[in-house]
């Protein structure tokens, strides 16, 4: 019974943490989203290297058309 009520307050602290980012969340959709094509992202290659915080991030497009983000 005592891993229920642990499990439920797990829970009940993942919710009320969500709920708390979403009081966030309006701020953030009130600025202009830019939607690119994955053709003129990746160019003809069909990859592209992201450069964050010294860190070398490849995204590229499988044979399935779906996108693989690698480290």
């Amino acid at each position: 019974m005592a891993a229920r009520k642990t499990e439920r307050s797990d829970e009940m602290q993942i919710a009320e943490r969500r709920h708390a980012s979403a009081d966030v969340e309006p701020a953030r959709s009130n600025r202009a989203v830019k939607t690119v094509s994955v053709s003129e992202l990746l160019g003809p290659s069909g990859i592209l290297r992201i450069e964050l915080d010294g860190e070398i991030y490849t995204l590229r497009l499988t044979r399935n058309q779906r996108l693989i983000l690698t480290k």
